[in-house]
């Protein structure tokens, strides 16, 4: 079952999982163009325990042109 579904969204899972794991809530995204190429991806990470306190953490999103 896991197979059949589309590739980013078995990216937005495990970043899911990731959060959860962190101690956040597990919410996980992807950005995929019409190809299906992924694009940037990311999860939550609100309640983060490897997050130091008081910081805003971009990941895996790509560096402006």
């Amino acid at each position: 079952m896991w197979e059949s579904i589309p590739k980013p969204w078995q990216l937005a899972f495990a970043e899911a999982w990731e959060a959860y794991c962190a101690g956040s809530i597990p919410i996980g995204a992807v950005l995929a163009d019409a190809s299906g190429e992924i694009i940037c991806r990311g999860r939550n990470r609100i309640h983060d325990r490897s997050v130091p306190a008081g910081r805003i953490v971009r990941t895996n999103w790509p560096m402006p042109s």
